[in-house]
């Protein structure tokens, strides 16, 4: 099954909730928590800004608002970016190192 093998694979779902549902492509609500309960690897993005009238932080209010996901979830979201990017392994590891910063922060 697909669900299985993106799990399997770690192949990365970027998901912009809001343009999904602006769209209709997901209905009223968007199915991003189940789809990261299933252990996919999930990343947020606001999509094209313009056409969406979102962004970013949007997205992450959305998702806090209207599921049961919480800051830990974002933060494991941008780690799923992070790994997925094509950048370079020196920019991954800079990256990654300001969300254990974040981590240690929220922790306090």
């Amino acid at each position: 099954m697909l669900v299985g093998e993106l799990a399997q694979k770690e192949i990365p779902l970027e998901i912009c909730p809001i343009s999904n549902i602006q769209t209709k492509a997901t209905g009223k609500h968007h199915p991003i928590e189940e789809i990261y309960r299933k252990r996919i690897k999930v990343t947020i993005s606001p999509d094209n800004s313009t056409v969406s009238n979102t962004n970013i932080i949007e997205e992450y209010k959305y998702i806090l608002e209207n599921t049961n996901l919480n800051i830990k979830d974002l933060m494991q979201m941008n780690i799923n970016a992070i790994r997925g990017a094509f950048i370079p392994p020196q920019k991954k590891a800079e990256l990654m190192a300001k969300i254990v910063d974040l981590d240690k922060t929220i922790e306090k």
